[in-house]
């Protein structure tokens, strides 16, 4: 509260900031016998992290994919709407046409 002047900013990300999996792994275990007492922790929140980041993957396929299908059924209605105006232009023209023709 010492800068009131300053706005606030309480925007909210859509999307949780995760980090990618790393390229280089530092925590690497090698084939030894012996666990350490960390060893179990350090798994369990790798594990945490991988499972997260494959939900949110999946969960943006999944989005993506409701997207996909909706745009296509946007698509199709707006062609059939267009046919359909076609089609009723057509018939006015027809009965333009005809009167024209009666009134000569």
């Amino acid at each position: 509260m010492k800068h009131i002047d300053k706005p606030i900013d309480l925007s909210v990300s859509e999307k949780p900031a995760i980090k990618p999996p790393p390229d280089i792994v530092l925590n690497v275990r090698g084939s030894s016998a012996g666990a350490g007492s960390s060893d179990f922790s350090i798994y369990r929140n790798q594990r945490r992290k991988e499972n997260l980041r494959i939900k949110l993957m999946e969960a943006e396929a999944a989005a993506d994919r409701i997207q996909e299908e909706f745009e296509n059924e946007m698509e199709s209605l707006k062609q059939k709407d267009d046919e359909k105006t076609a089609r009723n232009r057509a018939k006015r023209q027809k009965r333009k046409n005809r009167a024209k023709k009666s009134k000569k």
